[in-house]
């Protein structure tokens, strides 16, 4: 036993490892959109900096007429006397990524590549970190014929990936304006040509070179100026992620909802009424209606008539209803507000009970007024038949899928489908682990028919998860979870299946009851029957493996020590399990396994699956009437994006 939590304590170390390394907790990208089309955007990622690779990145491709500049790298940290500092990165220009990464630390520059640019900084020492990475690009918003606006990819996902993302964007002006948003605790103060302090709601602009404060604005009064973003003034739309995009308090505001993947995006496109830009960038012969937003649209959860108000879409028209209607419709409103809820929660609570009680009733009158023992297998062996016939007739019988699973493993076991040996391991030390036979050596004709398609889909789930040699190691029903979750699901839900089916009443014949609530009576009582037969014995392996699936092999065990302290006569697996030797742990142990793996994949989901249901989901409440969501799909003819991780 001790060896086995060894190596559960080993694996175990091993995945808390895997998960020590770069995670990205939060991701925020903050854009100021200047009148000219450029924007000058901020990124703040709080993650967590593991040991392997030299150096974050974020790929700019794919940008067309545009253009990034200004780079500059900063890190907040805390000294160990408690104070907080910021610590600014060398801008090196261009940037060499064949270094270590001791020499790429606190250094940022841009890497040109064959697709465009990346914006590089070194990671640093490992642990947490929050870097804050601002640039200037230019053209963003571009002028179209009809509307100014943007189709954006500003983050996708590479490794790490996101854990929790958002885009905010908003207005901004010139760039004293820009430093003037510090206040809204939107944006860091970008240290570029000046020193700039907030205090007191006062924004100073110092010199450089001799720190004389050359500038001086009252913050409040600069945000009376500037303009704000809403439904008036702008649409916007979302793509590649699962989330929402809304206008909040004058800005645009884009959030995720789960986790990112691999390749999830942050699309954005936004189209603006002419007059609020004057870019620099412009197509006189392209309209964005038809040669933006139309494409964006192919393939996305959007129609070509959505509004891109980011707001929830309204399902009520006007109130023209006579007052005395309203009141009659507000009294009843009420009572069905008061007396459903009531109803249904009594239902929810009792009504299943109520309900099963009444069953139970129906059905214990079927034993009569006395009912007896029965000393043979019920049902002919039958494990799952024999235990909804008692669940039918016994409110105490044990229902969970584990006891079902506990049951199945024993038959395979008595069965000699599955066999406890021993393997000497890496250090020397011997262990015991299960050898796994062939699926086709089953022999299937030994088990009821109700049994037979989940024990050898059971049996098959267990060789493949050995391997080529066949033994079961600890892992590798773990490793099968992530190299084949669809099997893995398949037999979980055939066993959630299979287990929920109840009988009904009409279903159980006398016969049926008798046999079955018969032979349970007599296990709970093992010691206090007197009268035994001699083939009893031949038969405990059995015993416990019911008693396994009613739920009361503890009690059988301790009982069947009591009442043979001798068991050198009796088998194997019988000595095993009444002993609660370290095998009979490990029958515990592999339908625990079976168990947690049954519970990891049974909603897990492959990444095609996700995707396409997380589509649903988004399509289902954009028809619904719910509006500021995101499409998982479309977003074609976007600019940006390439990848951003760690490397």
């Amino acid at each position: 036993m001790r060896r086995l939590m060894t190596a559960l304590v080993a694996v175990a170390a091993i995945v808390a490892t895997a998960a020590a390394q770069h995670s990205l907790d939060t991701l925020e990208i903050y854009v100021l959109l200047n009148r000219d089309g450029s924007a000058y955007v901020q990124e703040q990622r709080d993650m967590y900096a593991g040991r392997d690779g030299t150096e974050c990145y974020i790929r700019m491709y794919n940008l067309g007429n545009m253009e990034v500049s200004d780079l500059e790298v900063w890190e907040k940290a805390t000294t160990a006397d408690g104070r907080d500092i910021t610590i600014t990165y060398v801008n090196e220009g261009g940037w060499d990524v064949n270094r270590t990464r001791e020499q790429k630390a606190l250094r940022c520059g841009i890497n040109e590549v064959a697709d465009g640019q990346e914006l590089c900084w070194g990671l640093g020492e490992p642990g947490r970190h929050k870097y804050y990475v601002g640039y200037t690009l230019k053209g963003l918003v571009k002028s179209y014929t009809d509307f100014d606006g943007f189709n954006h990819n500003f983050y996708e996902a590479d490794t790490p990936t996101a854990d929790y993302a958002r885009v905010v964007i908003r207005l901004g002006g010139d760039y004293r304006r820009m430093m003037a948003q510090t206040a809204d605790s939107l944006f860091e103060i970008p240290r570029q040509e000046k020193n700039c302090n907030v205090r007191d709601g006062v924004l100073t602009i110092a010199d450089k070179t001799d720190s004389t404060i050359v500038e001086r604005y009252t913050l409040e009064k600069l945000y009376v100026e500037e303009d704000t973003l809403g439904p008036d003034t702008a649409s916007i739309w979302a793509f590649g992620y699962y989330g929402s995009i809304i206008f909040d308090k004058g800005y645009v505001l884009a959030t995720t909802e789960q986790s990112m993947s691999q390749s999830d995006k942050m699309i954005i496109m936004c189209r603006f009424k002419k007059g609020l830009f004057s870019p620099t960038l412009s197509y006189p012969d392209k309209s964005f209606e038809t040669d933006v937003r139309e494409l964006a649209f192919i393939d996305s959860d959007y129609t070509l008539d959505d509004p891109g108000d980011g707001s929830m879409s309204s399902i009520m028209g006007g109130d023209t209803t006579p007052k005395w209607l309203r009141i009659l419709y507000m009294v009843l409103g009420g009572l069905c507000c008061i007396g459903l809820p009531l109803f249904f929660g009594f239902y929810a609570l009792f009504g299943k009970r109520i309900a099963r009680w009444m069953d139970r009733r129906k059905v214990r009158k079927l034993l009569g007024d006395a009912p007896t023992y029965y000393y043979d297998v019920p049902l002919d062996g039958n494990l799952i038949q024999s235990r909804r016939v008692l669940r039918a007739m016994e409110p105490s019988a044990d229902e969970s899928e584990m006891k079902l699973v506990e049951a199945y493993v024993l038959s395979l076991v008595d069965a000699g489908m599955l066999e406890v040996t021993s393997q000497m391991d890496a250090k020397g030390e011997t262990q015991s682990l299960f050898h796994v036979h062939r699926s086709g050596e089953m022999q299937v004709s030994r088990f009821a028919a109700d049994d037979r398609p989940l024990l050898q889909q059971l049996l098959s789930l267990l060789y493949q998860a050995a391997g080529d040699d066949h033994l079961l190691q600890p892992r590798e029903l773990k490793d099968l979870i992530e190299s084949d979750p669809v099997t893995v699901r398949s037999f979980a839900r055939n066993l959630r299946d299979l287990n929920d089916k109840q009988l009904r009443p009409a279903q159980i014949t006398r016969d049926m009851a008798q046999q079955v609530y018969g032979f349970w009576k007599y296990l709970k009582d093992f010691t206090l029957v007197s009268e035994r037969a001699l083939q009893e014995v031949a038969l405990w392996n059995t015993y416990l493996t019911f008693a396994t699936l009613f739920g009361i092999a503890d009690q059988v065990r301790k009982d069947m020590r009591r009442i043979a302290p001798d068991l050198q006569a009796f088998d194997k697996l019988t000595r095993q399990i009444v002993e609660n030797t370290d095998a009979a742990v490990l029958y515990s142990a592999l339908s625990s396994s079976i168990m947690d793996s049954c519970r990891r994949t049974i909603y897990y989901e492959t990444d095609a699956e996700r995707r396409a249901r997380q589509a649903r989901e988004v399509r289902e409440r954009r028809y619904s009437g719910g509006g500021g969501r995101s499409s998982f799909g479309g977003g074609g003819g976007f600019s940006g994006g390439g990848g951003s991780g760690v490397r």
